[in-house]
């Protein structure tokens, strides 16, 4: 399962949106190597929103992907997974063996 949490800010012009999904057992960890720290545990609120299972969030990302201003945060193999069934992911960056990927709409 992955959580999954819409993060939005306002701001005069626009509403900024980031998705943001984290595989559920990854969620109170802290994932730290040599030249990278991702603390799940601190930051768990940031993901932490709804459970859902990897089709439900291949549709979010589907149909959230190339709105604009509407970036991603997205950690773990599973989510890391569900998004590869919409967009090329050639490489994502590797945190204790744990994938995270971060897109953004400019």
């Amino acid at each position: 399962m992955i959580y999954y949490k819409k993060n939005t800010r306002q701001y005069p012009e626009t509403t900024s949106v980031i998705v943001a999904m984290c595989d559920e057992n990854l969620i109170g960890k802290k994932l730290v190597d040599e030249k990278t720290a991702l603390d799940l545990s601190t930051y768990a609120g940031f993901y932490k929103g709804e459970l859902i299972n990897a089709k439900q969030a291949t549709e979010i990302i589907k149909q959230s992907y190339g709105d604009e201003n509407t970036s991603f945060n997205l950690v773990g193999k599973e989510t890391i997974a569900a998004a590869s069934q919409v967009f090329s992911i050639t490489s994502a960056r590797k945190i204790k063996n744990v994938p995270h990927l971060q897109i953004y709409s400019l």
